[in-house]
C-alpha cells in the first residue's frame, strides 16, 4: 500500500480514503458521517501523503479509540497556517480600501431611492 505513495505529494483523496476506512474499521466506527469525512479531508489534504500515513500509524499504534482531528495532527509535522490561508486569498484582498464620499447629487438620489422604498411599503 505504501509503494504507491510519492515523496512530497499532498494528500490525495484515494490514499484518505483507504486511510479513513482503516481507521473505521480498527476502531469499529459508526458515529462518524459523511460530513466528518469531509471535515477531516479538508484538514488534512494540505499534509503530504507520507507524513499523514505515519501519522494515522501512530495512532492505530498508541490510541484506543477513534482519533479527533487534533489527535492525528499532534503526529504530523508542522504546517505554516498563516502561508496555508492566505494561500488562497486573492490578493486584492489585502489592499486598503479608500472610501469615496458620495457627491450632494448623489446623497439627494440615494435619499430618494430610499424613501421610494419606504414608501412602497
Amino acid at each position: 500500500m505504501d509503494k504507491e505513495v510519492e515523496c512530497g505529494v499532498k494528500l490525495r483523496l484515494d490514499i484518505f480514503n483507504t486511510y479513513w476506512n482503516i481507521l473505521k474499521r480498527n476502531y469499529q466506527d459508526t458515529q462518524h458521517t459523511e460530513e466528518d469525512y469531509k471535515i477531516y479531508y479538508s484538514i488534512f489534504r494540505e499534509y503530504e501523503e507520507k507524513d499523514f500515513i505515519k501519522a494515522v500509524k501512530l495512532v492505530l499504534k498508541y490510541q484506543s479509540f477513534f482519533p479527533r482531528i487534533n489527535e492525528i495532527v499532534k503526529f504530523l509535522p508542522k504546517i505554516d497556517d498563516v502561508n496555508l490561508e492566505n494561500e488562497n486569498i486573492p490578493k486584492w484582498m489585502n489592499q486598503t480600501l479608500n472610501p469615496i464620499e458620495p457627491s450632494e447629487e448623489e446623497k439627494k438620489n440615494i435619499e430618494g431611492i430610499i424613501s421610494g422604498l419606504v414608501d412602497e411599503k
